[in-house]
């Protein structure tokens, strides 16, 4: 089975930058992006409600003139608890 996030996955994020939440990260539009603010150590998080195997991650980053671009010093991690 492969899931797809999507509006309805629980979301949050550090902070927010001019109303870019986190729910916009996965509302399937890829015209809409969430950010944080300018700060060290962001963060972006999903509840998936139930134990999945994770087979891949897909992270698309955009620059300010809306071109992709390559997310340098990306840390992933996964575990089995959430504090949404």
């Amino acid at each position: 089975m492969i899931a797809v996030l999507d509006s309805s996955s629980r979301t949050r994020q550090s902070s927010v930058y001019n109303e870019h939440t986190s729910e916009l990260a996965v509302d399937g539009d890829v015209s809409t992006c969430s950010l944080t603010g300018y700060e060290t150590d962001s963060w972006w998080v999903v509840d998936l409600g139930q134990s999945v195997e994770i087979l891949g991650v897909h992270v698309v980053g955009k620059s300010s003139d809306r071109e992709l671009t390559v997310v340098i010093g990306l840390l992933i991690t996964v575990a089995l608890f959430s504090h949404i």
